[in-house]
């Protein structure tokens, strides 16, 4: 595997090497370790989730029990076209995202005594596509999803670049939650999303802050955790309308470029 985990995994006293190898030989593209919680301090035990360039998704568990013969395979997933570019196992859901337009693959986990279970073991949830016509998604433009893991994720969806508009969905069910409109009507050029603990006053609770950078310069910051909350009671759209799409395309050139000229 090609990152480093946050999880020193050793066998008596020799750092392993080789953690793993994928079983049909195809080439990890993103890795995603999440301990256990009893064991965080132990550095034992580990439930791995791994996508690859065929599309394969994969999960790989490591229980401390079984601590000195590797990690086994869970269960194996293969419903994306595309190769999957990004991985996030959470306490509740499996979240896949390929580069088919940011085609989006859901699993809610099963779980017992903290453990992944067998029994339903991991059944699908949803499918939808964050839609996205960046040329790259670089450093500021990543989509997602954003959270703690014990908590539900997002994804942030700007539809096209110049957008003054951000979609908050959330990243299990594809459902949008809110909306965020730069306030001066300035493009958004980046964004990212960063959990803030609570205070040690009473009733105090951490908070999700959503910051957007703009064209102007300018950076504006948004409470996610009221939009979430609100987001609980009543039920929203599956993602943005028709006509919400629509409103977005009508800011961009969708022209195809021509062919080159060429000079006699």
């Amino acid at each position: 595997m090609c990152r480093k985990f946050p999880l020193r995994m050793k066998d008596n006293d020799l750092l392993v090497t080789e953690l793993y190898r994928d079983p049909g030989e195809d080439a990890v593209t993103a890795p995603q370790c999440l301990p256990h919680p009893q064991d965080q301090e132990l550095g034992t035990g580990s439930k791995i989730a791994y996508v690859t360039s065929s599309g394969v998704v994969r999960v790989i568990v490591q229980h401390p029990e079984t601590m000195g013969s590797g990690p086994q395979l869970f269960q194996t997933f293969t419903v994306h076209r595309s190769p999957v570019t990004r991985i996030m196992l959470s306490e509740k859901h499996l979240v896949s995202v390929c580069a088919d337009n940011h085609h989006v693959r859901s699993w809610t986990v099963t779980r017992f005594r903290g453990m992944l279970s067998t029994q339903p073991g991991s059944t699908p949830l949803a499918s939808f596509k964050v839609l996205a016509l960046d040329d790259a998604a670089g450093a500021g433009t990543d989509i997602g999803p954003f959270g703690e893991r014990e908590e539900q994720q997002v994804f942030i969806q700007r539809v096209v670049p110049d957008a003054c508009q951000v979609f908050i969905r959330l990243s299990s069910t594809g459902k949008k939650i809110g909306e965020v409109r730069a306030v001066d009507g300035a493009s958004i050029t980046a964004f990212t999303v960063h959990e803030c603990e609570g205070s040690s006053r009473i009733g105090s609770r951490p908070r999700r802050l959503l910051a957007t950078g703009h064209a102007n310069g300018s950076l504006q910051l948004w409470d996610l955790t009221t939009a979430m909350d609100r987001a609980n009671k009543p039920p929203d759209a599956e993602g943005l309308s028709e006509e919400e799409l629509l409103q977005q395309l009508d800011q961009c050139d969708l022209a195809l470029p021509g062919p080159p000229r060429t000079h006699g």
